[in-house]
């Protein structure tokens, strides 16, 4: 019962926040799962989360360090499942960039570049894609400059600032060879994303044995909670509450050091953050 009541506190707190702000997503393409109608964000996703386990661990064993532990595990966890789609997101982008760097090359041969881009904008890779239409309309009213560098700033990606520097210079100057010029730079992005690819396959193991790691411990701890509750009535006392809390404590440094660790590396940009012209 008292499970059943936190997941169900940590579950409303979603619902009701996402339904309150209008975030229940609708399906596009077809009906989704029922746990991807909610399109709740993912400070709001940790917050519900720690409360859950908050409620959960607190109302089961009445122990105030047990529950700030499982309310610092859950406020983590969130981060630790979604380390891999956000590197994987980020892989994405980078394929897609080069991508639409040799769609822009191959549409230049029948026009200018801004039809290159009109062109680019149906046939442009869904990782970028919506990005791109935005590309496209913003430039129907502003400087193509001041466009593409928004643009650059929208992807974040050194990739896209590479392709966009060579689209503005070519712009700005007039430059010729732009075709000869967007082939290298996708050639170079190919190059980039192969060899983050070869990376992360490296890492794969070493993620995939932490995460086990961390479930492992949190798993047995439950289990001894509910099969054995008097090995782990010592932890009860006051002084079992501050062993509980030391130990408790390093787990969850160990649990922030591998979220760091699994955290997508922040690469330098061309351009930057600049948005404007």
């Amino acid at each position: 019962m008292a499970a059943l009541l936190g997941a169900g506190a940590g579950l409303g707190m979603l619902i009701a926040i996402a339904a309150w702000r209008g975030e229940l997503a609708s399906p596009t393409n077809g009906p989704l799962p029922w746990w991807r109608r909610f399109n709740v964000d993912h400070g709001r996703l940790r917050v519900g989360v720690a409360v859950g386990a908050l409620v959960v661990v607190g109302v089961a064993t009445r122990w105030p360090a047990a529950a700030v532990i499982a309310a610092g595990a859950g406020w983590m966890l969130p981060d630790i499942r979604g380390a891999a789609r956000r590197r994987n997101a980020a892989l994405a982008r980078t394929e897609a960039v080069a991508l639409w760097a040799e769609q822009l090359r191959d549409s230049l041969a029948a026009g200018g570049l801004r039809d290159a881009l009109r062109a680019s904008r149906r046939v442009a890779p869904i990782a970028i894609r919506a990005e791109v239409a935005r590309l496209v309309d913003r430039a129907e009213f502003t400087p193509l400059p001041a466009a593409l560098r928004q643009f650059a700033a929208e992807v974040d990606d050194p990739v896209a600032d590479s392709v966009v520097a060579a689209l503005v210079i070519a712009v700005e100057r007039q430059a010729s060879g732009l075709r000869e010029l967007l082939s290298e730079v996708a050639r170079a992005a190919r190059n980039t994303a192969a060899m983050r690819m070869r990376v992360e396959a490296g890492r794969s193991r070493s993620y995939q044995q932490a995460r086990l790691v961390v479930g492992f411990s949190i798993g047995f701890s439950v289990l001894l909670a509910v099969a054995s509750p008097s090995f782990m009535s010592p932890y009860g006392s006051a002084s079992g509450q501050l062993v509980l809390a030391v130990i408790g404590a390093l787990f969850l440094a160990a649990m922030a050091g591998m979220n760091r660790l699994a955290r997508p590396v922040e690469r330098a940009r061309l351009l930057g953050a600049i948005g404007g012209p």
